[in-house]
């Protein structure tokens, strides 16, 4: 589908929503859940049946109010998934949504962060390699650390707008949900929060201690008989401020961390691609997105200009080995592929017993992603790239170096459901990412 129409940054979709309805502003609401592919066709049907409906700017969805009469067998349009009811939280969660694919399409300002716009020429950072070309800034995952109230308890339901929304997202950037925390020991059904389930959402439970070779006795999980519900992986899920709390949101943190650090790494191999291909390369700001309750107030929000670029780090790896990865260019730059890289450092990294779903840590990440071999990446990423000699595609110590470097200049968009405010900050200048 294509963007809808220019909404600026910060501004909400109900305030359109309610300039249009006035007295109706604060009636029941309702979603209706179109199909992305079929958006364009399914358009003028829904708008010309249902007076209230108002598309949202970039997700397949219409804003409506529930007492429209034409409401009256839109389900039967072809192309029309359902229509959900809506409260205030769950259109804030939305419009949060909306609002990343918004900035992920390129249609807003916030996006061209790093110093220069895309084609002007790269910035110089002193020391280190520059590229030359500044690409646009990525969005490596978005951190969506909530849950529908006894969310342990609930089942997944087709006409979920939340699923809905985030199997959209899921085109540009991973959407990371917590398994919930509603597990106990006489638990004899699976209780992972039925926004987590969906295959496109990385599920996130939490484990007891660093090393990640405990889970937490109330981090979300599926049953023997339904393997199927299991999180994804585990992160540790202790409160950095209060060591007493735990919780699976987290370790959703940590897990959206650690996903800028893969994506990162995906984007300094292609830049060595297109470096020894004689292409334009460079290597773009990595960063993520936050959906959540309780941002407004926070007094370390801070609008930052002129971020310092991230520097190519160039490949040890033998040129051969790098030109057998020329065909995979594009699903280097794809979102999917960090994922399958923390999936695969999990697997191959823990070592907890009796564990729901592999864990990670940003350490054990590090050692693999020092380890990876051109070859190694291929099959990583569904493609047989043949024998290139097995040496690793970057010098021992880069991830850990590259993270500093990440972490040192990692754009940070925020979207509070509560206040619809949006946000732009530094990690390192009002909390951690």
């Amino acid at each position: 589908m294509t963007p809808t129409g220019p909404i600026p940054s910060g501004s909400s979709l109900l305030e359109g929503f309610a300039r249009r309805h006035g007295d109706d502003r604060d009636a029941p609401r309702v979603a209706i859940l179109a199909e992305a592919d079929r958006f364009a066709d399914v358009y003028p049907l829904i708008t010309a049946s249902v007076v209230s409906a108002q598309p949202f700017r970039a997700t397949p969805f219409f804003l409506a109010l529930a007492g429209d009469p034409g409401l009256q067998g839109i389900t039967g349009l072809h192309g029309v998934v359902g229509v959900d009811a809506l409260d205030d939280f769950l259109l804030g969660l939305l419009d949060g949504i909306d609002r990343a694919v918004w900035l992920m399409a390129g249609f807003d300002s916030e996006w061209a962060v790093g110093g220069v716009e895309e084609g002007e020429p790269y910035p110089a950072v002193y020391g280190a390699p520059g590229g030359t070309v500044a690409p646009p800034a990525r969005c490596a995952a978005v951190n969506l650390s909530l849950a529908p109230p006894k969310d342990h308890l609930l089942p997944t339901r087709p006409e979920d707008c939340v699923n809905h929304a985030t199997r959209y997202l899921a085109g540009w950037a991973v959407p990371v949900m917590p398994s919930g925390n509603g597990h106990s020991a006489a638990a004899r059904f699976e209780t992972v929060s039925p926004w987590a389930e969906p295959p496109w959402v990385l599920c996130v439970g939490a484990t007891a201690d660093e090393a990640g070779d405990e889970e937490w006795e109330h981090s979300g999980r599926g049953t023997a008989a339904r393997p199927d519900v299991m999180p994804d992986l585990l992160a540790w899920g202790q409160n950095p401020y209060l060591p007493d709390d735990f919780g699976t949101s987290f370790a959703v943190a940590r897990v959206t961390a650690m996903l800028a650090l893969a994506r990162a790494w995906l984007l300094q191999v292609a830049a060595n691609v297109d470096r020894l291909a004689g292409r334009p390369f460079g290597v773009p700001l990595v960063g993520v997105d936050v959906i959540d309750r309780g941002f407004a107030g926070d007094p370390g929000f801070d609008e930052l200009q002129d971020w310092q670029a991230l520097p190519v780090l160039e490949s040890t790896a033998p040129a051969r080995a790098l030109a057998r990865l020329e065909e995979l260019v594009a699903q280097l730059h794809h979102p999917s592929a960090a994922r399958s890289i923390l999936e695969a450092a999990a697997r191959e990294t823990s070592t907890g017993v009796g564990l729901s779903a592999p864990s990670l840590t940003l350490g054990r990440l590090e050692a693999f992603l020092d380890g990876l071999t051109a070859e190694a990446l291929a099959r990583l990423l569904g493609v047989q790239a043949g024998t290139t000699g097995g040496e690793p595609l970057f010098e021992a110590g880069t991830a850990g170096r590259l993270w500093v470097l990440v972490r040192g200049t990692m754009p940070v968009w925020q979207w509070d459901i509560e206040t619809r405010v949006a946000r732009m900050r530094h990690p390192e200048r009002g909390g951690t990412a």
